[in-house]
């Protein structure tokens, strides 16, 4: 509930920096700036690192995966195992 006051009294997920210190701080998730959807830590593991520009439907859970970073986007064709680009998803 206070992270959804911080981030609307901020302009926004995309804006709000103090959301993004207090997912940090306390709940150890690092979101990149501009990314927004993702504030909600009861749905994201510990040591999740969410890029810039990301965005999330509500309500959605949120886990890490093998996403490569060498690619431009991480659209499921870089990251899915059929497609040869990683050898396994970690999902």
């Amino acid at each position: 509930m206070l992270l959804r006051l911080i981030t609307r009294l901020e302009g926004g997920d995309m804006y709000s920096e103090t959301a993004r210190k207090i997912c940090s701080k306390y709940h150890d998730i690092e979101i990149g700036k501009y990314s927004y959807g993702c504030f909600k830590p009861s749905n994201i593991w510990p040591h999740t690192k969410i890029g810039r520009y990301c965005s999330f439907s509500a309500d959605v859970y949120i886990y890490n995966a093998n996403h490569p970073l060498q690619y431009k986007s991480t659209h499921p064709f870089f990251y899915n195992p059929v497609m040869e680009k990683v050898a396994r998803d970690l999902l």
